[in-house]
């Protein structure tokens, strides 16, 4: 009988103890929030006044969101993500305008964002269309705590 309280003394220290060590360990992955204000010269609504960026640098994912995504798709929208030798992050995604005539327009976004700074620039480019002036933007970004559109 006393070896079967030892045995379970000692599972209990090793339960303990490994609760412990994997209450000390932090998120492996950690993903930040920017809400940016975000302005443009641009009058036919490609550039939104609010754009919500969540970034997980780790998983190399993004997700984005504003007024035209929540329009065309319904939600935040999967976001390509690579930091680059500046340290700033260039986040693309693409949204397809199935209102333009003749026929569909996919628009092009693209996010420069400086995380020391919480600074942006936006650009949207139309691959099919010879378009003169693209649409840009600049803006700040504050980080909001706890929040993710993942």
């Amino acid at each position: 009988m006393l070896w079967l309280w030892r045995e379970t003394t000692v599972l209990k220290k090793i339960i303990a103890a490994t609760a412990l060590i994997t209450a000390a360990v932090p998120a492996v992955a950690d993903v930040i929030t920017y809400d940016c204000t975000v302005k443009g010269g641009e009058k036919q609504g490609w550039i939104d006044d609010r754009l919500i960026l969540s970034v997980d640098i780790e998983n190399k994912t993004a997700m984005a969101f504003n007024g035209t995504i929540n329009y065309y798709n319904g939600e935040p929208i999967a976001a390509d993500i690579k930091v680059m030798r500046s340290g700033k992050y260039r986040v693309r995604w693409s949204i397809e305008v199935t209102e333009a005539k003749p026929r569909s327009v996919r628009a092009n976004y693209e996010v420069q964002l400086e995380p020391g700074a919480n600074k942006l620039s936006l650009f949207v480019r139309f691959p099919l269309i010879n378009a003169v002036e693209r649409p840009r933007g600049n803006g700040a970004c504050k980080i909001l705590k706890g929040e993710t559109l993942f």
